[in-house]
């Protein structure tokens, strides 16, 4: 888990203006576009914004250097595809689309060593994936859940993972929570007598994230534009060409006029292709 201070830290722009949640949404951004191109597992995504909320909550980027939080970005991906994935793109090929900066292999290198060395190489986190399935079945009296409640446990916990409401909460907790969420709107059963089964926990804390992951208006799902130049998931995950659950937060909200600058992907309209600085440090 991230430093406890930094979901503070973030949402508040870091008061000195240490951390800024628009950097942390492009970079999530970013992972999202290319978790979707390659079609990664669900846990890739996450381990990559487990990385990422990791080391900016201990490691401070310096100001107005924004190819560095791409570079970020990119070895975090890289990092988690390392760790999950069989079929492993070379870090030059990550960087799909048409983002301002491409980085050479070995510069990448250099900050996958840069996050190793700072999160201690603990790279084996520990996610809400790591609990979801235990956590259904509980729910579900010791049987394995249907395929549904499986997809959709993977669609909540991956859009909760790129806003900062839940930072403060356990990956077992945001598990139970996303459990409850799932089985009470399955079974219309009372949320009280869901959170009671669920061991190991502190019930309280799983309650109150219950409740924000309502006040993120996280269940309904919407259908969304899919890009044809992203294929989508086959697994049915959440990515950012497919479908997308419901996502309204304060967090979203203040970032949406900034996207349209975002570094991660911006499309030239001329004719002639847009250039890319081309980043070796």
């Amino acid at each position: 888990m991230p430093r406890e201070d930094y979901a503070e830290r973030l949402r508040g722009g870091g008061g000195g203006g240490d951390l800024d949640l628009r950097v942390r949404m492009d970079a999530i951004d970013w992972i999202w576009k290319v978790h979707s191109y390659y079609n990664f597992a669900p846990l890739t995504a996450c381990l990559a914004v487990n990385y990422l909320d990791r080391f900016l909550s201990l490691y401070q980027l310096p100001d107005g250097k924004a190819w560095m939080t791409q570079l970020l970005a990119v070895a975090c991906l890289s990092l988690a595809a390392k760790m999950e994935e069989t079929d492993v793109p070379q870090s030059l090929d990550l960087q799909v689309g048409e983002a301002r900066y491409v980085f050479e292999a070995k510069t990448i290198q250099r900050m996958e060593l840069l996050v190793l060395s700072t999160l201690k190489w603990r790279m084996q986190a520990v996610t809400p994936f790591s609990y979801a399935d235990y956590f259904l079945r509980e729910l579900n009296g010791g049987d394995a859940p249907s395929r549904r409640s499986a997809m959709r446990s993977e669609e909540l916990i991956l859009c909760i993972a790129r806003g900062t409401e839940c930072l403060e909460f356990r990956p077992s907790e945001i598990a139970a929570a996303v459990a409850i969420a799932i089985v009470a709107g399955e079974e219309e059963r009372h949320t009280l007598h869901t959170t009671a089964s669920c061991p190991h926990v502190n019930k309280e804390r799983v309650s109150r994230c219950h409740e924000v992951i309502q006040a993120m208006e996280l269940i309904t799902l919407q259908p969304r534009r899919v890009s044809s130049s992203m294929p989508q998931s086959p697994t049915g995950v959440l990515d950012a060409a497919g479908c997308c659950l419901s996502y309204r937060s304060d967090d979203s909200a203040a970032v949406t006029s900034h996207h349209a600058s975002s570094w991660g992907y911006e499309y030239d309209s001329s004719p002639v292709s847009s250039k890319r600085r081309k980043i070796s440090r």
